[in-house]
This record gives structure tokens, sequence and C-alpha cells, in this order.
């Protein structure tokens, strides 16, 4: 079993950590993720799929500059503070829970289809006649092969369904493992961010909705 510390779960782990590493898209992933993404999107490309990563590892303050920009976006102003971060939870994740920091996890589209400014990481860009369509149907069929799965693959009443969001398990059920409600509270006490008091506070709930709830790793991963 791995030994993963607080900070690297968190996201806070950043420049420093050994186990990132580049990738083509200017990203980074975990060293293993890395490997497997590479290795799906050759055998992808021998059978006329493009596979593009559009997002790697996010860290802590990458994802409380999300948290921000929506928090106090006016699509949300008129919301009171607890409605506001259901609203964000339901696409963005609360900084130090987002399985981004794990570098394990990653948005995916078919660059062949589209620029990566115009992705908008949205339901109609994978569904049918969706320029993501394709790629995501050969992915339904072969990405476990390489120790893909989709977490966020049905609505479970937390995470909306991301069908662009792609995690490689072998590494993640070992980070997601090494996660613990007293280690996020601590790290969000340490490093806060508008509404984290609220968050801290109903923390368990939080966590038992939008981070465990998730689809159930496959058996052979």
């Amino acid at each position: 079993m791995m030994q993963i510390d607080a900070a690297t779960v968190t996201g806070l782990n950043d420049t420093e950590a050994s186990e990132l590493v580049n990738i083509p898209e200017g990203l980074r992933l975990h060293a293993e993720a890395a490997q497997a993404i590479q290795l799906m999107k050759d055998v992808a490309a021998t059978q006329g799929v493009t596979i593009n990563v559009a997002s790697g590892f996010r860290s802590y303050a990458h994802q409380v500059r999300i948290w921000e920009r929506k928090f106090h976006s006016e699509a949300l102003a008129d919301l009171a503070e607890a409605e506001r971060i259901a609203a964000i939870m339901r696409w963005s994740a609360v900084p130090g829970t987002s399985r981004h920091h794990w570098g394990t996890d990653m948005d995916l589209y078919d660059g062949s289809q589209l620029e990566r400014d115009a992705l908008r990481l949205e339901p109609w860009e994978y569904a049918e006649n969706g320029p993501c369509h394709t790629m995501t149907q050969w992915l339904m069929v072969h990405a476990e092969t390489f120790g893909f799965y989709r977490p966020y693959d049905i609505d479970r009443g937390g995470v909306a369904p991301e069908p662009w969001h792609w995690s490689y398990v072998p590494v993640a059920k070992e980070y997601a493992r090494a996660a613990s409600v007293e280690q996020i509270a601590r790290i969000l006490t340490e490093h806060p961010f508008t509404g984290s008091q609220r968050v801290i506070a109903e923390l368990d709930e939080y966590v038992a909705r939008y981070v465990t709830n998730v689809a159930p790793y496959p058996d052979h991963l």
C-alpha cells in the first residue's frame, strides 16, 4: 500500500511532488497515470480515435481559484452561502477534496474535433452528435483495459455526471483510502477560502455526498 501524506492527498504538495510528471498537453499527472493514458492514446490512435487531456493535476491553490471565481460569480449572486456552496459542489470540488489533486484523474476530449479553447466540458459535447461522442464510445469499451473508469458515471445526488472525467484506478483508489475527513478539516482550517468555515462545519455530510459518493471501483483494477 502506498504511503501518501495529507499534503499530497489535498493538493498542497505541488511543485515538489515527485510523483508528478509532465505530459504533452503541458499538464501534469501522476507518473503511473501518465504512462497509462499515453498507452491508451497510442492504441486509440491506431483505431482512428483521438484522445487529448484537457485537465490533469490541480493544486490546492488552483482549486481555490476555481472556487472563488464561482462563489463570487453573478450567476450565484442571489443565493445564500449554503446554496452557493451546494451549487458549486455539483460541478466543482471543495479545495482539498478534488480527485484532480491526486494527478490520477483527468478530463478528456477529442482534439481532432475541437480546439481546447473551444471545449466547454458540457454533457452535449459527449452525447450523440457531439464532437467528443466517438471518443467517448471508444473509451466506454476500452478504457478499463488500461486501468481507467468514470467516477461520475451517473447522478448519485452529489456531483453531476461527467462523461469527460476519467480516473486511473490502480493509484486513485490508494489516494482515496489515504484521505480522511480529519485531515481535510485541518487543511481547510489552515488554508481558508470563502465559505470554508461552513464547509468545515458540515464536512461529514459534504464528504459523504460529494467526495466518496462515486462509482465503485472495478473489482479487477
